[in-house]
Formats: structure tokens, sequence, C-alpha cells
């Protein structure tokens, strides 16, 4: 079972490596079709599992502008996704991932020499559905930050603006 996230993940040093958590996040009104909770439930038992939903998101992006700036679920989703990954570290996964041989965590987690992992989507573009970082890693600060700074104009595609293009770009 997933866990609902109630409390915070205590400070975890960045030079352990990529922390064994999970998360997933799931924003807006409509419930989590049933094909995404099974694709989630194909993680369990590989790692302490988190799904963060809107109830969370001021307590995780803090007193800022990010949660006004997003649009869509979609944008949001992303905009948690990093802040996720910048505070707590671990493996960021999209509700649709599925996991089809266990043995991957094992591979990029609690490794010293791995600060940051993630999958490709399209040819020269990296993939956000699955993201892998130590706590406070600089290239969350930077999609932040690139975030922040973008222009309103620009916000009509969440894969511009939040997701895949932008992680490209920075």
């Amino acid at each position: 079972m997933i866990r609902k996230r109630r409390r915070e993940i205590p400070y975890l040093n960045p030079r352990d490596g990529i922390p064994r958590h999970l998360h997933h996040a799931w924003v807006g009104s409509r419930s989590i079709p049933e094909v995404e909770v099974e694709c989630m439930a194909t993680w369990h038992g590989q790692a302490q599992t988190y799904l963060w939903d809107d109830t969370d998101t001021l307590r995780v992006t803090g007193p800022s502008n990010y949660p006004r700036m997003a649009p869509t679920p979609s944008h949001m989703s992303d905009i948690l996704r990093y802040f996720i990954l910048l505070k707590c570290g671990g493996v960021w996964l999209d509700t649709d991932v599925e996991c089809l041989r266990h043995g991957l965590l094992d591979v990029i987690c609690n490794d010293p020499d791995i600060g940051f992992v993630f999958s490709d989507e399209l040819p020269n573009t990296p993939g956000t559905a699955f993201i892998g970082s130590i706590p406070w890693h600089p290239l969350a600060t930077k999609l932040l930050q690139a975030i922040a700074e973008s222009d309103p104009k620009r916000w009509a595609d969440s894969h511009v603006t939040t997701g895949p293009r932008l992680f490209a770009e920075v």
C-alpha cells in the first residue's frame, strides 16, 4: 500500500546517494484511474513509497508563488516533482510508470557515486517520468529557478514550461 505522506522525511545526507524513497503525486479533483493504481502497485516493497496530493502543495513549496503559477494539474505535478526531489531526494515516478523488473533501485539508490538519473522520453529529450536525485541536487534548484523566471505566455504547454523540454533546456 502507498502511504499518504503525513510527516517530513528526515534529513538525508546527499553524500549517501539517492535515498530509497519512491514519490508519486496526484493533483486535481479526478480520482486516480485504476490502471495507474495498478502501475504504482508494481513498485511496492522496493522502497518506502509516498503519494503526494493537493494538500501537500503549500507545505512542500513553502510560501512561494509556484502553486499560483501552475494553471493545470500537469504543471503542478511537475513543480511538485522538482520540489520533492530537491528537499527529500529519492526516486520520482509518474503514476503510469510500471515496474517490469525489480532491481533498478538496487543499482541507483544509496550509491554515493550516483547523484542524479533520469529516463529518456524522446530522442535528445530527457524524460521526467522517472527521476532519481540526491537531496539538494543543483539541477533541481536550476529547474525551479527556470520555472520562476519563465515567460507566462509559454505556460500553455506543460512539456515546454515545466516538463521534458524545460528539463532539456536546463
